[in-house]
Order: structure tokens, then sequence, then C-alpha cells
């Protein structure tokens, strides 16, 4: 059987601290596919001077975390907008917590809104881990090179 659970906040939030929480959600034991979602935007250095604004952002729960930087480049407007978009597949044996968390460079420089966390509840998680697929794409790209080099032109003109 499959459950959804769902939470959003919709309040601006402003990044003080590292790791602050931006959003939570209860989910009693299960495995789950959990997507987390937000809009941030990047303000200017005291809202005076562009520059650079770096973020980290986390979805966390049961010891599994998914994570991503981001370099927010303000500009004369008051500043840069993106989204960040995170996923894990997890299995609790308890109840328990999801949290959605962000770091600002500086604090008090970037602004979070719109955050939306989604955990669906299945019966069954195969869950693994893989390298990109440009690397095993370029391991069987070498992998035929050196088949192919041990070919030469001379022996495909004789036949």
């Amino acid at each position: 059987m499959s459950q959804g659970f769902y939470v959003a906040v919709k309040d601006m939030q402003r990044i003080e601290h590292a790791d602050q929480p931006i959003g939570r959600l209860q989910v009693p034991a299960g495995q789950y596919l959990i997507f987390g979602k937000a809009n941030v935007a990047g303000l200017k250095l005291n809202e005076t001077t562009p520059f650079p604004q770096a973020l980290e952002a986390k979805l966390l729960a049961g010891g599994q975390e998914d994570k991503l930087l981001l370099s927010l480049n303000t500009n004369g407007d008051g500043g840069n907008w993106g989204t960040i978009a995170l996923n894990i597949a997890v299995t609790l044996d308890a109840a328990g917590t999801i949290n959605m968390t962000c770091t600002a460079g500086i604090p008090g420089d970037i602004l979070i809104f719109e955050v939306a966390i989604s955990a669906i509840q299945v019966d069954q998680l195969q869950a693994g881990i893989s390298g990109p697929p440009a690397i095993e794409r370029k391991n069987q790209f070498s992998s035929l090179i050196s088949r192919a080099s041990k070919f030469r032109l001379a022996d495909f003109a004789n036949k």
C-alpha cells in the first residue's frame, strides 16, 4: 500500500545560520521516495553591493542525504534566482522527520521561499548508488577502442 505525505512552507525565509531548517515533514516508519524543492534568491551584500553568493542545500532523512551547491551572482537589480531540487530514497525503521536545510555563504543574504517536501511511501524500495553514466560510457568506449586497435587497416584490405 502506498501513501503520500506533503508539506509546503510558503513564507519567505532569510538564511541566517548554518544548516538552517527550511522545511520539515513527519512520516511513519516505512520505505520512501522523498523530494524537496525550494526557490532561492541571492541578495546584494548588505542590500547595497552586488557579489557572488554561495548556498548549500540538504535533504536529510534516516541517515540519507542529498545536497547541492549553488553560486548565485547578484546583479544591479537586487538578486539572482534559482530552484533547489533534491531527492533521496530511504527506509525508516521508526517514525521520523524529513528535514530540508540551507546554509548561506554570507548569512542574511539568501532568501528561500515556496519550500515543498513530498514523501511517497512504497511497498518495495530498490535503491542503489551508481557512478555517472558518462563514466560508464567512457569505460565502454575505452574497451571498444582497445579491441579495435588490435586490428590493422591492412587486415581488412586483404579480405
